[in-house]
């Protein structure tokens, strides 16, 4: 029996199965891994686990992942209701922009596949 067993500090069960904790305690393995405090001093420990609190019952859902930023892009392109309005005097000189980036890019593409075959 280790120590905090013998001292009282650790709780009998207080009713609780061994199904109940082994469940928990996968739950919050789970969560410790996806929040990255698996083996570090923020993992709590047995006694207070297992303690008065229950810590045991708890979901321990992972927190959601922060969004990348090509998630973003992609969920922007995707959300219809994001309606950009125009004013339709502007709208050629925005489609005379994207010509004027597709030669560019065209150009820096034809200038690099010369400059592989030299």
């Amino acid at each position: 029996m280790d120590q905090s067993r013998q001292s009282g500090e650790c709780p009998d069960g207080e009713g609780h199965t061994s199904a109940e904790f082994l469940a928990g305690a996968r739950r919050y393995a789970a969560f410790c891994e996806a929040t990255g405090s698996l083996g570090s001093q923020f993992v709590k420990q047995a006694c207070t686990f297992l303690g008065p609190d229950k810590p045991f019952l708890l979901p321990w859902h992972a927190p959601p992942k922060p969004e990348t930023a090509s998630e973003r892009i992609l969920r922007t392109l995707n959300d219809n209701s994001r309606v950009i309005e125009h004013e339709p005097e502007r709208i050629p000189r925005a489609l005379r922009a994207n010509e004027i980036w597709t030669r560019f890019v065209g150009m820096l593409a034809a200038q690099r596949s010369s400059a592989s075959t030299d």
